[in-house]
C-alpha cells in the first residue's frame, strides 16, 4: 500500500523544485536580456526647456533628449529621442555685479521608450560667468551657447577637439563671457555628457 503521507511530501518537494527551476530560468532570461553601456560612453543630448540661474533653484529637474542613438557592439540599445533627465545641483544667482553666477547640471536618469527608468550617471556640467577664471576652464560667448555643444569631458578625450564642442575637464567649469551676470540655457542647447559608470539596460528585441 502506498504511504499517502510520503507521497504528499514527495509531491510538495517536486512542486518546490519545479518552482525554483522556473524562477532560476526566469532570472537567467532577464540577465540575458540586459546589455551594458560601458563607462566613459559619450552621449549628445538636447535641452527640452529653458533653465537658468534667474528662474531656477537647486533641486529643480530638467529634461533632455538624445540626439543620436547609443549603440553597443553595433546594436542600437538607446534610440535617438530618448529622454535623459537631470537635476540642478547648484544654482547661484549673484546678489551683486561683483559676484558670479554658477549652475551645475547633473544628469542621472534615462527613460526608455517603454517608460521604464534606469540610473544613468554622468560627469556633471558646470557653467559660471566670466569674472572668476580660476581653475581649468573653457570660455564661450553667451551668444554662441546655442551653437556649441557644452560638455564635461575628462582631459584627453577625443570629443574635446570636435567642432563646436566646449568641454570642461572633470572638476572644472565652462566660463560664459557675458555682460549680464546670469546664466540662461534655452531649448535646443546641446550637451556632450559622458557616463561615469556602466549602465545596464534591456537588450533590444530581435526582429
Amino acid at each position: 500500500m502506498i504511504n499517502i503521507s510520503i507521497l504528499s511530501k514527495a509531491v510538495v518537494a517536486v512542486s518546490i523544485l519545479a518552482s525554483l527551476l522556473i524562477l532560476s530560468c526566469e532570472q537567467q532570461a532577464q540577465e540575458q536580456q540586459m546589455v551594458t553601456i560601458p563607462e566613459g560612453t559619450s552621449v549628445t543630448v538636447s535641452l527640452q526647456e529653458t533653465i537658468g540661474t534667474e528662474a531656477n533653484s537647486s533641486g529643480d529637474r530638467f529634461e533632455t533628449k538624445t540626439i543620436e542613438p547609443i549603440t553597443v557592439e553595433g546594436n542600437i540599445v538607446v534610440p535617438a529621442g530618448t529622454t535623459v533627465r537631470g537635476t540642478l545641483t547648484e544654482v547661484d544667482e549673484p546678489e551683486s555685479e561683483s559676484e558670479d553666477a554658477e549652475m551645475t547640471l547633473a544628469f542621472n536618469t534615462i527613460v526608455m521608450p517603454d517608460g521604464e527608468e534606469y540610473s544613468f550617471e554622468t560627469h556633471d556640467v558646470t557653467l559660471r560667468t566670466e569674472s572668476d577664471t580660476r581653475g581649468d576652464v573653457e570660455k564661450i560667448a553667451a551668444g554662441a551657447l546655442a551653437g556649441a555643444v557644452i560638455g564635461a569631458i575628462a582631459k584627453g578625450d577625443e570629443g574635446a577637439a570636435v567642432g563646436a564642442v566646449v568641454g570642461a575637464a572633470a572638476g572644472g567649469a565652462v566660463v560664459i563671457a557675458t555682460q549680464e551676470n546670469r546664466i540662461t540655457l534655452k531649448p535646443g542647447q546641446k550637451f556632450l555628457i559622458q557616463t561615469t559608470q556602466p549602465v545596464k539596460l534591456p537588450a533590444p528585441q530581435a526582429d
